[in-house]
């Protein structure tokens, strides 16, 4: 990844949606570097406009048109909800300064099948 100050634009996808735990559960799914903060916001808004979000969707039944609704929030991101007639889908779309990145010495430790962690105990 790019240095510190540099411009990202960022697709989080709404992958479940829980009521009884609070609402949506967002995952951050692209991460797109951009010269300047002024092409993040342009790129940003053609995002909003053409990203599919991964799960399937497009599959209207007959007569039922699929639409796309772009919100511009207050602090410039866009919400997106899409709606094709079986489902919906909803993404966020924003743009972000790299601020820190750290990258820690070593590989990360293999855990042991042993240890009882991956059988319910530990």
């Amino acid at each position: 990844m790019a240095a510190d100050g540099t411009w990202f634009v960022l697709v989080q996808e709404d992958y479940e949606n829980h009521p009884e735990e609070g609402g949506a559960h967002w995952r951050l799914d692209v991460e797109r570097e951009a010269g300047s903060l002024e092409e993040a916001r342009e790129v940003a808004e053609q995002l909003a406009r053409t990203y599919e979000p991964g799960r399937s969707w497009g599959f209207a039944r007959w007569g039922e048109r699929p639409w796309r609704r772009v919100y511009r929030l207050a602090d410039g991101s866009f919400l997106v909800s899409l709606r094709d007639g079986l489902q919906s889908a909803s993404f966020k779309v924003s743009v972000g300064e790299l601020v820190e990145e750290v990258r820690y010495a070593g590989p990360v430790a293999v855990p042991r099948w042993t240890d009882g962690r991956f059988f319910g105990r530990g």
